[in-house]
């Protein structure tokens, strides 16, 4: 599909840029991210109603709407839910709001009425629906906040960091330091060739925190991190595992997965061995989600050594969760936790639980200090 109505130079992206974005937005960078061929297969196909912007010479471009429509469309697909499902949304979407880009509308984004109830009913229709569709909302809550609508409704501006904006109808959409026309990759480069940031800002006139978000971003979309990998141990339900994936729209391996001839019910995996498969998948980006307290007085010099990050789920007072429970809190926890890890450039130690206190709404603590410091101490880690 194309879009011929389109403005020339008015936030125009090619396909490796808008994936980029997306995924970088998103906090998926390595494993489900959102690749080219992916891209290409959604636009030619019309999922969602996206489509491609013709400009000059016959080359595919996406536009700006485009591009924030391909983030709910992004989101909502790794959570599950079928491209079918998704172009059917849009176009029930599309009628009741009268736009061409139900998914870049502020009804949608903001969870107004009616399209935001529209939504919430053609989720409840497909079989995991119910459960993505709490998920989702959270999502839009935390991201609704850094876009601007136009008179219309229609998104025109977004700020996925605090200093760097991307508008449409400047500098043609590319992402630039939050009140100038000054590209993000310019401030990236001079920064990267040895410039420091104060000399940066005052030669441009910002201040140091818009320069140091400006090259922080800039690093983001130019770089190519390992890719994260989690694994799920036996101590969880193994059923639970791949309706956290689809809920979060994050891979999941788990222990069942990765020894495929062992028969953990019999041989159990030893904690030291899990601990050394994660450290040869990739160091603080490899996280072992386990619900086994033993592990952290036995191994702590071994997890320490191998730099895995370790995500400990707990219900209250301790206790063991339950399959439900093991759903609600890895889904509500796990991009923070993910986040977190690649912020602080190390190893992560957390563990989630429920508190009856807060509702029975889930908390994730953050051991303060090193993993082989005694006592422990756990911190308060918002989520989100």
């Amino acid at each position: 599909m194309s879009d011929k109505a389109v403005i020339p130079f008015n936030g125009l992206y090619k396909v490796g840029e808008a994936a980029r974005l997306v995924s970088w937005a998103d906090g998926r960078p390595g494993a489900g991210a959102l690749t080219r061929k992916e891209l290409r297969g959604w636009v030619d196909s019309g999922v969602g109603r996206l489509r491609w912007a013709e400009v000059l010479g016959g080359k595919k471009r996406l536009t700006f709407r485009a591009l924030i429509s391909l983030r709910l469309i992004f989101r909502v697909r790794r959570m599950g839910v079928p491209p079918a499902a998704i172009t059917e949304g849009a176009l029930r979407l599309q009628q009741m709001l009268e736009v061409d880009w139900p998914f870049a509308s502020e009804g949608v984004w903001r969870r107004a009425a009616p399209a935001f109830p529209c939504l919430s009913d053609l989720m409840a229709e497909w079989k995991h629906g119910r459960e993505a569709m709490g998920f989702l909302e959270l999502w839009l809550s935390e991201n609704a906040g850094a876009l601007e609508f136009n008179e219309f409704g229609v998104a025109y501006a977004w700020r996925p960091i605090k200093n760097v904006l991307i508008h449409e109808g400047v500098v043609r959409g590319k992402p630039c330091v939050l009140g100038s026309r000054t590209p993000v990759w310019v401030v990236h480069s001079l920064f990267e060739q040895g410039e420091s940031i104060a000399d940066i800002a005052y030669d441009y006139g910002f201040t140091e925190e818009k320069v140091k978000d400006a090259v922080a971003w800039g690093k983001r979309v130019a770089s190519v991190p390992s890719e994260s990998f989690f694994l799920w141990d036996e101590s969880l339900s193994r059923k639970v595992a791949p309706e956290v994936s689809a809920a979060t729209g994050r891979f999941i391996a788990t222990v069942w997965d990765e020894w495929p001839g062992r028969d953990l019910s019999v041989n159990p995996l030893p904690d030291d061995a899990i601990i050394r498969h994660l450290g040869r998948k990739g160091g603080r980006l490899a996280f072992w989600i386990t619900q086994d307290w033993s592990a952290l007085g036995d191994f702590r010099e071994l997890i320490d050594a191998h730099r895995i990050s370790v995500l400990w789920l707990r219900g209250t007072g301790g206790r063991s969760l339950k399959s439900p429970e093991q759903l609600l809190l890895a889904g509500a926890v796990l991009d923070t936790v993910w986040r977190l890890a690649m912020d602080v450039d190390a190893p992560v130690y957390l563990r989630a639980r429920f508190d009856p206190d807060e509702g029975d709404q889930p908390v994730l603590e953050r051991l303060a200090g090193s993993l082989l410091e005694a006592p422990l101490r756990w911190v308060g880690v918002p989520l989100g």
